[in-house]
């Protein structure tokens, strides 16, 4: 067998790739790592496949890294511009139109080796399919909330939610006024609660995007723009800095061909940032009025627009962590302020309407502080130093 479709045929297949997540809530990197170091560089010398050079480049570099994510970001990231073969059900080209899949944002519609029942295929065309916003027929019931009754279209106006003045994020749907009214008692906790983690999450947002777009860490970033739904990020040479140098910056939204591609790049993995940085403000604004918050690990499904960095670099492989809310009434709420860098407009949900939709397998949840320990454990030496680059930059942010 040729070298190349060994290596592929190795590889866990998409049904076992799927299944593995939908049990773990993440991939196996273990496996895939097997896979590689117990292949011989040597060996594709012998191959007779046209892509052959490229393989041995991504196997050669898993060996010299040990790092699994490397290989399936850019087997995702060459299958995007690989055209399959008609016909050809090889273990390569299946594994190419899998990870193609992947990197174009896991999509269910586009699933290419599911059969979609009919109540799953979308009423419009395919292709103008948005995730950007949550399915409607999720977040915006038209069952009233007292009696029960379809095609309710009266809602709870103090606590409902919208994006844009049209998409629904969070609703208590009522026939009218009278339902409302006699409903009340029953829902006046949940309403209280809904308003106040909509208002303090809403301050935390605003605070921290307002850090990030002054206080980014320097990257050389040369162009940022969307090709095939895709965003991609374009850096310069690697840059040497003197310790005068400034290197947190406002954000450099002139990159980018809009702003909403610039806010994608700016929160591109900072949900850990949320998490450690921020803690203190969560602590006093969102910790009062919940029972319990949780950090809760996902693989990201149904992304309107992933980010590809350079060329090896996909955020379709990473778990993604959000913060999932328990209010007093027992109802669940995401918050996830790195939703942006996914093309997702939403940054808090209903927790199962989101899962349901946003998340590829298993959710993996983790206790409310798990991230700041980790980052102090894994930093003693670096955070002091970063402190105190702090300080001596902090009369240039300012001014920035």
């Amino acid at each position: 067998m040729d070298p190349v479709e060994k290596l592929f045929q190795d590889l866990p297949t998409p049904e076992q790739d799927e299944a593995y997540i939908g049990e773990h809530g993440d991939w196996n990197r273990h496996r895939f790592c097997e896979v590689v170091m117990s292949v011989a560089v040597s060996r594709f010398s012998r191959s007779n496949d046209r892509d052959r050079l490229f393989i041995k480049r991504w196997v050669k570099t898993v060996k010299e890294t040990g790092d699994a994510d490397i290989l399936r970001c850019m087997i995702g990231l060459f299958a995007i511009d690989k055209l399959p073969m008609p016909g050809n059900m090889s273990a390569k080209s299946r594994q190419l139109i899998y990870h193609a899949w992947i990197a174009k944002g896991r999509k269910d519609e586009d699933h290419p080796f599911k059969e979609k029942k009919p109540s799953e295929t979308p009423q419009t065309n395919p292709t103008n399919v948005s995730h950007a916003y949550l399915p409607a027929r999720l977040t915006d019931p038209k069952v009233c909330a007292n009696c029960a009754a379809p095609d309710a279209n009266h809602a709870c106006s103090a606590c409902l939610l919208k994006l844009d003045d049209s998409h629904v994020v969070a609703k208590t749907a009522y026939c009218n006024q009278t339902c409302q009214a006699q409903h009340w008692e029953q829902h006046k906790h949940q309403c209280h609660e809904r308003r106040a983690f909509f208002r303090a999450t809403s301050i935390l947002y605003e605070i921290f995007m307002q850090f990030m777009k002054r206080a980014w860490v320097v990257q050389n970033i040369t162009d940022i723009s969307e090709k095939d739904g895709i965003l991609h990020v374009t850096k310069g040479a690697r840059q040497t800095h003197t310790v005068d140098d400034l290197l947190i910056r406002p954000f450099p939204f002139h990159k980018a061909s809009s702003e909403e591609h610039g806010i994608a790049v700016l929160v591109d993995n900072q949900a850990l940032m949320v998490l450690t940085t921020f803690q203190p403000l969560l602590n006093r604004l969102l910790l009062p009025i919940c029972k319990t918050l949780e950090e809760v690990h996902i693989m990201p499904r149904n992304v309107h627009r992933p980010i590809c960095i350079g060329q090896g670099m996909n955020n379709m492989d990473q778990v993604h962590t959000v913060l999932r809310a328990t209010l007093k009434s027992g109802e669940q709420m995401l918050m996830d302020f790195a939703a942006p860098q996914f093309g997702w407009r939403e940054t808090v949900a209903e927790w199962n309407t989101w899962t349901s939709h946003r998340s590829a397998g298993k959710t993996y949840p983790e206790p409310y502080g798990t991230a700041l320990q980790t980052n102090n454990l894994l930093m003693p030496e670096l955070a002091p130093a970063y402190l105190r680059a702090g300080e001596w930059q902090q009369g240039k942010i300012i001014k920035a």
